[in-house]
């Protein structure tokens, strides 16, 4: 089994994350600490560990390489916020 990681270590990447006081989501940016792969018989799960993210692991779906790309998922998610604030 050939294993690929999207990111590597050093890399710059961005970050989708709630502010409860807010009630919104907001981009962060980070940096990839450590990558933590597990690798089952037929499947490989690759986490990435974040500088100053302590205690948790995030997985390629939660991650962005790009600033505009995590705006991009900021706004869907604070629209659909709003949403439900309105009851819709």
């Amino acid at each position: 089994m050939k294993i690929e990681t999207k990111y590597n270590v050093g890399d710059e990447v961005w970050v989708v994350e709630r502010s409860y006081g807010d009630i919104k989501y907001y981009v962060k940016r980070a940096f990839v600490w450590a990558i933590k792969i597990n690798v089952y018989e037929k499947e490989a799960n690759i986490g990435y560990d974040l500088q100053d993210h302590y205690g948790r692991c995030f997985y390629d779906n939660e991650l962005f390489a790009t600033e505009d790309e995590a705006e991009f998922e900021c706004i869907r998610l604070n629209e659909i916020l709003e949403r439900e604030k309105r009851g819709e």
